[in-house]
């Protein structure tokens, strides 16, 4: 998990010195959990990337992330919070692919959302995934549930 955050951190840094998009993040993670459990690679950072590209895109307010990981007794929970544009979730998780080849532009915009669950639910099972809350100008909640994955020495 430690090594996930910290790419995350440098794409967050990264996009603050580059962009003109105005935002905050912070990190909020048991630093106890980080070197224990592993995650699949890449699980969080395309939906922090989402946050910025899709959910910054013309705000006129500045934008905020906050990155909450924690233990819960079935696995590790990440929360993926911003405050910027939102969408309608209820498509993107059950798009099909005869919907996604009709709609190239919605899918392009969250296509990387579908990824992750599609992905997480292969490798753990139906249990585990992803949720999403958002509604359009009220920002947007993404929570990944892994089950618990000891990193092996």
């Amino acid at each position: 998990i430690r090594q996930e955050l910290e790419y995350i951190q440098n794409y967050l840094v990264l996009q603050q010195i580059s962009l003109a998009v105005n935002f905050q993040y912070k990190i909020n993670a048991d630093d106890e959990i980080l070197d224990l459990y592993q995650i699949p690679k890449l699980s969080l950072q395309p939906i922090v990337e989402n946050c910025i590209v899709h959910g910054f895109s013309n705000i006129s307010h500045e934008g905020r992330i906050t990155i909450s990981i924690w233990e819960e007794t079935d696995g590790i929970l990440c929360k993926i919070e911003d405050n910027g544009r939102g969408f309608n979730p209820d498509s993107i998780l059950n798009q099909n692919a005869e919907h996604d080849s009709l709609n190239l532009d919605s899918r392009s915009h969250h296509i990387a959302l579908k990824n992750i669950a599609d992905r997480l639910s292969m490798l753990y099972g139906p249990k585990y995934g992803i949720d999403i809350k958002s509604a359009p100008n009220q920002g947007t909640v993404v929570t990944v549930h892994i089950p618990f994955d000891k990193v092996r020495d």
